[in-house]
């Protein structure tokens, strides 16, 4: 590598780090509102969503509230309607309409509506830093062709996934959350099998107690998947394939395979800072329950270029109403999820079954928890629950813990529709979003 830099070019109003399908989409939306925008990623173009091909889950919903054309022919795997839920005990089905996109094609028709609005694309260029100056984000460093090379804008945008180069390279006065735990995310792994067509086609299918998921990628072929906490150090593939005993009944091939981290935890705190803004995975705004992001992502690529517009400045107070928006809105949905879920992370795998047997989610709960990230799940209804069954009559003390823990993610449900609209506030909601949490 040469050690000498260089300016490639400047005067960009945006550049936006990472080039899937969100990415894409952000970038055109800024174009469209008059923006010169830079988009970078480190991949070849032809490489663009091709690591996890098999396909991936998109509400249908999304399509219809956003400039997004439904996927066409080539894109779709599969359409999905409803999905069923299983444990050991029960079985229901509930409604969960999606596209399962072949991300593949999926992101590379992202990118050419964004190349097709005015974003000039830059491929194989791998970002290792911020410029900084006057403590505020001016451009990025990157490494292209061998070479070390400088980008400049107004703003940057870290659309870089769950490895968050531009997020984890900012300075810490710039106050912006860092680095991962292993009780962030998810070791995700997944098969594509081959099945007869005549079994065509195939339920979506909640593995409650496995942790895990089947269902119809395209035409003979079924997805499986199983997603694993890092911090067990439990090893996916294995569970995999115990899955996939269980969920197929009928001779199968694997002809794919696919490993990745899945963000899991709640969403930055702070989204933004002077002249940057963090979207994505690199923000941690996937689902709660399953880590699935676009759906989500892509509502919050447009607060983000709404927010944005055409502005001259891109200040830490001009951006921050793309904070103010999202938590208020989907940082509020989650919250009472996010909650459970970090009280079930201090259950035993025995004390997790038992609790998910206790019939607390049917249909109707399930549909909104998967399309809303809203969970209903008040302390009456818990307690009807319970009086209504025998098994909790011998460990009341889960049916305290998930009381308390509902209580609390109403407190967060409460609290994010206040996020402050003022930065200056931002440290007193942060203390008291960390202490309803009780676990960071």
């Amino acid at each position: 590598m040469k050690k000498s830099s260089k300016i490639l070019e400047s005067g960009f109003d945006a550049i936006v780090v990472g080039a899937g399908a969100v990415g894409s989409y952000l970038a055109r939306r800024l174009a469209e509102r008059g923006n010169r925008v830079l988009l970078l990623d480190q991949r070849p173009k032809e490489e663009l969503g091709g690591w996890k091909n098999s396909g991936h889950n998109v509400d249908q919903d999304v399509f219809n509230n956003l400039p997004i054309k439904k996927p066409t022919d080539r894109e779709i795997g599969a359409v999905i309607e409803y999905a069923e839920y299983r444990t050991l005990d029960k079985s229901f089905q509930f409604r969960l309409p999606m596209y399962n996109v072949r991300l593949g094609p999926f992101t590379a028709r992202m990118l050419d509506d964004a190349i097709k609005a005015g974003v000039k694309f830059q491929d194989s260029t791998r970002c290792v830093g911020v410029e900084v100056k006057g403590g505020r984000v001016v451009g990025v460093q990157a490494l292209h062709g061998g070479e070390e090379v400088r980008y400049f804008a107004k703003l940057v945008a870290d659309v870089s996934g769950i490895g968050a180069v531009i997020r984890n390279s900012l300075p810490d006065r710039l106050g912006m959350e860092k680095g991962l735990t292993p009780r962030d995310f998810l070791n995700v792994y997944s098969e594509d099998r081959e099945i007869d067509q005549a079994h065509w086609p195939v339920p979506f299918t909640y593995h409650a107690l496995r942790q895990g998921w089947s269902g119809p990628r395209r035409p003979g072929v079924v997805g499986l998947g199983i997603g694993r906490f890092a911090f067990t150090g439990e090893e996916p593939s294995i569970a995999c394939r115990e899955l996939a005993r269980e969920a197929l009944s009928i001779p199968s091939k694997v002809i794919f395979t696919s490993q990745a981290r899945v963000p899991v935890r709640h969403p930055l705190h702070k989204l933004v800072a002077p002249g940057v803004l963090i979207l994505g995975d690199a923000a941690f705004q996937g689902k709660p329950l399953n880590g699935e992001g676009l759906s989500v992502m892509f509502y919050a690529a447009e607060i983000a270029a709404e927010v944005v517009g055409k502005q001259k400045d891109a200040s830490e107070e001009v951006l921050w109403p793309y904070c103010v928006r999202y938590h208020r809105e989907w940082g509020a949905r989650f919250a009472p999820f996010h909650r459970l879920r970090y009280e079930l992370l201090r259950f035993s795998k025995a004390e997790q079954q038992f609790m998910l047997n206790l019939g607390l989610y049917g249909p109707e709960e399930m549909s909104a928890i998967m399309l809303e990230g809203r969970l209903e799940m008040t302390p009456k209804r818990i307690m009807n629950t319970v009086l209504a069954g025998w098994r909790a009559i011998a460990k009341p003390d889960i049916v305290v813990r998930l009381v308390r823990a509902n209580l609390q993610g109403e407190k967060l449900k409460k609290l994010y529709a206040q996020y402050p609209e003022n930065p200056r506030y931002l440290s007193e909601w942060v203390e008291d979003a960390n202490r309803l949490y009780q676990h960071d």
